[in-house]
């Protein structure tokens, strides 16, 4: 499965494989193939979809410390599991890449995370309007596209179709993940967790004319690190500034 020498790091031989997962699932014939790489057990033994994935901070270190970096990609895979029906389930790989696209770091792979099922909504704390880094979101939009997303009846192929073809990612700027790590006290505290969201809006289309759709996006958050703030709990606001992949890979 991993890469095994070095924890949380994915091999090229692997990624190729589990990436070709992933495509082979949105394309499938079979919309049940992509519903399930989306579902986890629950505490009672019933799926549940998957909201978010989770990278160590000291990994995200790593990631933006990488020479001639320039953007930070992440990936959709489908990887095994131990679970009992065998099937592989969704998650993102993280990478570095310089100006021109070239990969510069090795792949990381995020832990199993599930957000506490007590919490409704995404955390994006008290201030609808909080701007504590670059491109931090209103409360308002983070929770919004990750209502979309826990609402949405089924995991269907259209909600990771753009008009360039089926996402096999997003692209952010270094300095996005650079500002998500401004204040850290204590690197080894708390992490990156990347909350699944669906964008909803009007688009263009040439068949049906103006319709509604809907497309799979993804929001970075700090949680529970160490920030030095008085009366700060560690979670920051949700940041949503990757591009889509295709065109932006």
């Amino acid at each position: 499965m991993r890469n095994d020498t070095i924890p949380g790091i994915l091999g090229q031989e692997l990624f190729v494989q589990y990436a070709a997962r992933w495509l082979e699932a949105v394309e499938s014939a079979d919309p049940a193939v992509l519903q399930r790489s989306f579902e986890t057990a629950g505490p009672d033994g019933q799926p549940r979809r998957l909201r978010a994935c989770h990278f160590r901070l000291r990994h995200i270190i790593q990631l933006v410390s990488v020479v001639g970096a320039a953007h930070i990609k992440a990936s959709f895979v489908l990887v095994p599991t131990p679970a009992p029906d065998g099937l592989p389930r969704f998650t993102l790989v993280l990478s570095a890449s310089n100006a021109l696209g070239a990969r510069v770091s090795s792949y990381y792979l995020a832990e199993p995370y599930e957000l506490p099922a007590e919490e409704a909504e995404l955390a994006l704390g008290p201030d609808e309007a909080a701007t504590l880094a670059l491109g931090a979101l209103p409360a308002v939009l983070g929770r919004e596209w990750a209502r979309h997303w826990r609402q949405a009846p089924r995991i269907e192929p259209a909600l990771f179709a753009s008009a360039y073809g089926y996402l096999r990612g997003y692209s952010f700027e270094l300095s996005d993940f650079v500002a998500v790590l401004a204040g850290v006290q204590n690197p080894e505290a708390g992490g990156l967790v990347l909350h699944f969201g669906l964008h909803e809006y009007y688009r263009p289309d040439p068949v049906a004319g103006d319709s509604l759709g809907r497309l799979f996006g993804l929001l970075l958050q700090l949680r529970g690190a160490d920030k030095g703030r008085p009366g700060g709990d560690g979670d920051d606001p949700g940041y949503n500034m990757g591009h889509p992949c295709p065109p932006d890979c």
